[in-house]
């Protein structure tokens, strides 16, 4: 059974079950931002990666290396895509800034966008509620 939860409501279960001698799941999905936590309470799957034929060189090195621990692989990357922040030149030529290189440079755009005209907001993300802003940021 394919069991959906809120960030929140995931961590928690998550911490809770890895205190159970046995698990109540088989496999759960993990963002990548969010692994680091969970990383000392998942076990080694070698087999499954093994026997699955899944060549993990399809991966981004990142992802890949991400779900190793201690020479341990506790995971495969499912999701393996970048986010993308995208900028209206337009806006930014009206405003004389210049394309953001850094998030203080992103953080220092929004804020003197923000508000430079009606209904205009410094950032969008995709986000939707329960869904942690970090995780977007992170990505």
């Amino acid at each position: 059974m394919l069991e959906v939860r809120p960030f929140d409501v995931l961590r928690q279960q998550i911490l809770r079950n890895a205190e159970n001698d046995v698990s109540s799941y088989v496999l759960i999905a993990i963002d990548l931002p969010q692994f680091g936590e969970y990383k000392r309470v998942l076990r080694d799957c070698p087999g499954m990666v093994a026997g699955s034929g899944l060549d993990m060189s399809d991966f981004p090195r990142a992802a890949a290396e991400g779900f190793m621990h201690n020479g341990r692989t506790t995971g495969i990357p499912i999701q393996p895509h970048p986010e993308i922040m995208a900028y209206r030149i337009d806006l930014f030529e009206e405003a004389g800034l210049e394309a953001p290189g850094t998030t203080a440079d992103v953080l220092a755009a929004a804020r003197a966008l923000h508000g430079s005209r009606d209904g205009l907001a410094g950032n969008c993300w995709n986000a939707a509620r329960d869904t942690a802003l970090g995780q977007t940021f992170i990505q």
